[in-house]
């Protein structure tokens, strides 16, 4: 329970931060289809049966792109509404693959339910203990980036940020996390020379990425509780 209050507090003070000053700015609640997940309506094949949103517009080059004004750039926040870790993978690389990131800047937040969640190209059985995973009903999943392997559960906050290449800001988004730590719990984290968030030189949360020619996709895991049975 404790975990889940400090979740929506943190939650909260990240969407009031990336949307500020955003005129155009939305906070938004996306949960999975009553049917299937991965239904959609027909619109875009969105792994959700609300959230079809596909690229329409040209392709603009990194210049165009940079010269477009702030104010003119839209942000959204979309926050999951299931703890279902393939369900919130999923809906993370649609976002990726489909949405037009030219002049609209996203973030997703999500939580999911006890699962270990491995790189692109680990092996699960040298990561992770597959026998120990099935007996204690511990779901394992891969994701489409790098990385090492993770351990998520209730007490774990993930946040996916989203825009095009050109106006990626590495420092702006750990600046972001950090600024919410400190302004819902007064907890004054660092970042790291290898951008992970560290707290008394303990490391807290640490990032993924997907660095093509197009788009940024940068996912970083806060950790706001621990069990410690688990």
């Amino acid at each position: 329970m404790a975990a889940m209050v400090a979740e929506r507090s943190l939650v909260r003070s990240l969407s009031r931060l990336y949307a500020f000053s955003q005129r155009q700015a939305q906070v938004c609640a996306y949960s999975s289809s009553t049917k299937h997940p991965f239904q959609g309506n027909g619109e875009g094949n969105s792994p959700t049966g609300h959230l079809t949103m596909t690229s329409s517009s040209k392709q603009l080059s990194t210049a165009d792109i940079k010269k477009i004004p702030d104010a003119e750039v839209r942000k959204s926040v979309f926050i999951s509404q299931s703890n279902d870790v393939f369900t919130n993978l999923a809906l993370e690389d649609w976002i990726y693959r489909n949405f037009d990131l030219t002049n609209h800047h996203i973030l997703m937040l999500w939580i999911n339910k006890p699962s270990v969640v491995i790189g692109r190209h680990q092996n699960p059985f040298s990561e992770t203990n597959v026998s120990a995973l099935e007996r204690n009903g511990i779901e394992l999943a891969r994701r489409n980036s790098g990385g090492g392997a993770v351990y998520h559960d209730p007490g774990n906050l993930n946040c996916t940020f989203f825009m095009p290449r050109a106006r990626y800001d590495r420092k702006y988004n750990l600046t972001l996390l950090t600024r919410a730590l400190y302004r819902e719990y007064g907890i004054n984290a660092e970042l790291s020379a290898r951008d992970d968030i560290v707290l008394l030189g303990k490391k807290i949360g640490g990032p993924r990425y997907r660095i093509p020619a197009r788009c940024v996709q940068r996912t970083m895991a806060i950790r706001l509780q621990v069990d410690n049975q688990a």
